[in-house]
């Protein structure tokens, strides 16, 4: 199965797409009751991926030092926070939390 580095997403997530829009992506993770959950078509929260003050929440955060990853779906409506250590896919290629050297 291919596999794909931590940093390689975290850095993916906040880059915009060609247009300069916001990248979508989906995202498996386990639930702290070991349940495993999927978010199709979400994009990170904040600033990321070119958005602006005025969309989203008002706010900036540093992904590795919370240990969290907010995301938001496509409408816009529904936020969720989701533990970083406990993501287990992105767009379909398993994530490696392994440091890479």
């Amino acid at each position: 199965m291919a596999r794909i580095s931590l940093r390689s997403v975290l850095a993916e997530i906040d880059t915009p797409d060609r247009s300069g829009q916001p990248r979508y992506f989906s995202i498996d993770y386990a639930k702290a009751d070991g349940e495993l959950g999927r978010k199709e078509r979400v994009r990170k929260a904040g600033y990321a991926g070119g958005a602006t003050r005025s969309e989203g929440s008002k706010f900036r955060y540093n992904v590795k030092k919370n240990g969290v990853l907010l995301v938001t779906d496509a409408t816009g409506t529904e936020t969720r926070t989701l533990k970083i250590a406990r993501l287990i896919s992105y767009n379909g290629i398993r994530i490696n939390h392994l440091d890479e050297k």
